[in-house]
């Protein structure tokens, strides 16, 4: 008893050492001269992520000039192209801007490649940016900086600022389409939340040769997040370059998801000690890129995790082998002690406690929509403070495998180890076969406690396995919880359940049911309602609002649009019962918005239509066009509205982009489109292609403005609110006007 009470003490310290080395580490005001120091990094985040700089913008520009100013005091100069980027997409609309990323090179001494530093200066329009990806820009000047007081690498350093990554990665689009240097190797530097530790969660290309670079780097890790990633319809700038064929690591920090794209992702809410772990992280990559032959890249696949800040790698074809081994190895030992059938059914029902554990967090979530509706326009499905719900969740989870524990009582200790085991073994194969990067996670722990209980025949050291799971699953459990948010928090309660399943064989005996529930019934309610109750919204912790803005040039009239429970401030504004709008309005297609009647605001132009003409090219007919943008919108999409397959292709501003129908989740008739950013002040000139003989398109433009017109009365937000993260409707005022090619 006594050594079984131990083993438990020894996991808890275990369990609190994880969660330390987790921590960014603290940041550092100034350092030797070859080393990052966020205070450096941090005085020059203060010079631009003061005002939102989405691309074209003003901001922006200044921006732009400040970060070639800075470059060219470390004695490197940067070049700058505008050009029209295009990215184009067969299930989603178009994406099209003028944009303008800034490059620069630090030559080697012996270049055998390219290491590309990548960050994106521009913001989202509705927050200053200073974490997404503000903080990221003013990093890689410090690590230029860095690696400019020390020795010329042997490789070429190139420093890329891209722009409207935000808009669609349409910066680094452009600097691809330009040409990739031979070699290259992506560092690309990105945030979704304010603070936590620098995590690397995405490699493009084989990652074999990129391993040293990793290690050396200490980011926190695991490639299940490289598979899980894929699997979702997010990118960043390295999709770009992946694209093309090129390697990287792509490394970001997560937490304080909240602030995530509003008007708080500012200096006040930064954590310094995220910018000190992304800088430290980059510097030691790029040294170690920096100096090795690029010219031959190492194609072989690889596997690899981080335990307590050491990178651990292994090549990928032991995956599926080991996992196999071990759940053969797991049948050799069941027959062995004569009870395959026993552990079976324990493996089998332990799903219950898990997804039973994964239903209460979904079950949170929903509760918390009702009793905090605002929490529906949160981002990333993450609160302020969701630690008391973590914990509560936490404690029913603990409940749940008790009383699992409890209902097999007449099923002896050696049963239930080996169940736990052999649930965990083959989670282990599943994974080697669907998302082989997340095997080790179960594999691991399952061989470890096999080899235990081999050894020694006694149930309860097949707790050993609770050893490398708490190293090796616990630090994926807390990334995921940051990353998925409340919203998302199942994905992070099952895998935790699993972890704690693995200590249950240190139980002496069943426990009984009336102290679990007298305890885990009511704490698990406390920590609910303390979250509850301690949410206080002020100016640091605003809470999240939605009103919008939309004029219809067609019919001259306005209305006011909103997500979710309308504040008390707006409710007057927003009268009609929540319905889905039509899907033309950019940011909100398929979202169920309150609307109500707004004055017309001069203030907010509608765009504005011109025919330049139409032609005949034997079966295919042109109509050409030109859209102007009056009041200098950030954005505009376009709308055709045409039979499904009889638009060709479109010509805008010179660049080609093909037609058919790229927005098959429409339902109404503007079915191919595409959006441009930063809009220029001439116009943007359109050419359609269509098949002759079918009826003349009709094109339905709309533009998005940041902020609401002040000339129709539009309420200021109240203190302790701020409007939901973009891109809702939220904060924003859009414009529209149609024109149709079949009439004069």
């Amino acid at each position: 008893m006594r050594l079984r009470a131990l083993a438990l003490l020894g996991l808890l310290l275990l369990t609190a050492l994880v969660v330390f080395a987790q921590r960014p580490p603290r940041p550092v005001d100034t350092a030797a001269d070859t080393e990052f120091a966020a205070g450096r990094a941090l005085h020059h985040l203060a010079r631009f992520a003061t005002e939102p700089r989405p691309t074209g913008s003003p901001a922006a520009a200044r921006t732009r000039a400040y970060l070639r100013a800075a470059l060219a005091e470390l004695d490197v100069t940067a070049t700058e192209r505008t050009s029209v980027a295009a990215r184009v997409f067969a299930d989603r609309t178009h994406l099209l801007g003028s944009v303008t990323p800034l490059h620069a090179v630090l030559p080697g001494r012996d270049s055998t490649g390219a290491v590309l530093l990548v960050a994106h200066y521009d913001s989202v329009p509705l927050g200053p940016g200073a974490a997404d990806d503000g903080a990221n820009v003013a990093a890689v000047l410090e690590v230029v900086r860095a690696l400019r007081a020390g020795l010329a690498l042997r490789n070429d350093v190139h420093v890329l600022f891209t722009d409207a990554e935000e808009s669609g990665l349409l910066g680094a689009q452009a600097y691809v389409e330009a040409g990739v240097p031979a070699g290259a190797v992506v560092l690309n530097l990105e945030a979704r939340g304010v603070s936590g530790p620098a995590l690397m969660f995405e490699t493009a290309g084989p990652v074999g040769g990129l391993m040293a670079a990793l290690r050396a780097s200490g980011a926190l890790t695991t490639s299940v997040s490289a598979d899980i990633y894929r699997l979702l319809p997010n990118d960043s700038d390295l999709t770009v370059f992946a694209e093309a064929g090129a390697r990287g690591l792509n490394f970001a920090f997560l937490e304080g998801s909240a602030h995530y794209h509003t008007a708080t992702d500012d200096l006040t809410h930064l954590d310094a000690g995220s910018v000190q772990d992304m800088g430290d992280s980059v510097l030691a990559a790029a040294r170690v890129l920096g100096d090795t032959d690029l010219r031959a890249p190492d194609p072989s696949p690889a596997h690899y995790f981080t335990v307590l800040g050491l990178v651990v790698h292994y090549p990928a074809w032991l995956t599926l082998p080991l996992a196999a081994l071990t759940v053969v190895g797991l049948l050799v030992l069941c027959l062995r002690l004569r009870c395959g059938l026993t552990a079976l059914r324990v493996g089998a029902s332990l799903l219950l406690p898990v997804l039973a554990a994964g239903g209460a967090a979904v079950g949170m979530w929903w509760l918390l929509g009702l009793l905090r509706p605002e929490h529906a326009l949160l981002a990333t499905g993450n609160p302020y403070q969701p630690m008391p719900y973590l914990a509560a969740l936490a404690v029913l989870t603990a409940a749940l495998l008790l009383v699992w524990r409890r209902l097999l009582r007449g099923v002896g200790e050696q049963g239930l180890a080996l169940g736990v085991l052999g649930a965990h073994a083959v989670l282990g194969l599943v994974f080697a076969v669907l998302l082989p990067g997340g095997a080790y996670l179960f594999t691991v722990p399952a061989v470890v406690g096999v080899i235990g209980l081999a050894l020694t025949g006694r149930p309860a050291t097949a707790a050993f396995a609770a050893v490398p799971s708490v190293l090796l699953l616990l630090p994926v459990v807390l990334l995921l919880a940051p990353a998925l948010g409340l919203a998302g928090s199942a994905g992070a309660v099952v895998p935790a359940a699993l972890l704690a399943a693995t200590a249950l064989p240190l139980l002496p005996a069943a426990p009984a049911l009336r102290p679990i529930a007298l305890i885990a019934l009511p704490l698990s309610a406390a920590l609910v309602a303390a979250g509850l109750l301690t949410v206080g919204y002020d100016e640091h912790r605003p809470k999240p609002v939605s009103l919008g803005y939309a004029v219809d040039g067609d019919r001259g009239s306005a209305r006011w649009l909103g997500a979710g429970e309308p504040d008390p401030a707006f409710a007057a504004l927003l009268s009609t019962p929540p319905s889905t709008v039509e899907g033309d309005l950019p940011g909100s297609a398929g979202q169920s918005l309150r609307t109500g009647p707004a004055p017309l605001a001069g203030s907010v132009p509608v765009p504005v239509w011109e025919r330049l003409g139409d032609g005949d090219a034997g079966e295919v007919r042109e109509h050409r066009v030109r859209l102007r943008t009056p009041g200098n919108p950030y954005a505009v999409s376009v709308y055709v509205a045409v039979p499904s397959g009889d638009l060709l292709e479109a010509v805008v501003d010179g660049r080609t982009v093909p037609g058919g129908r790229n927005r098959p989740s429409t339902d109404g008739p503007w079915s191919w489109g595409f959006g441009y950013a930063a809009p220029p002040a001439a116009g943007i000139e359109i050419v359609l292609r269509v098949r002759g003989g079918v009826d003349a398109p009709r094109l339905r433009a709309v533009t998005r403005t940041n902020g609401l017109p002040a000339d129709v009365g539009a309420p200021a937000l109240p203190s302790g609110r701020t409007q939901a993260a973009w891109p809702s409707p939220a904060g924003q005022s859009y414009a529209s006007r149609t024109i149709d090619l079949g009439h004069d």
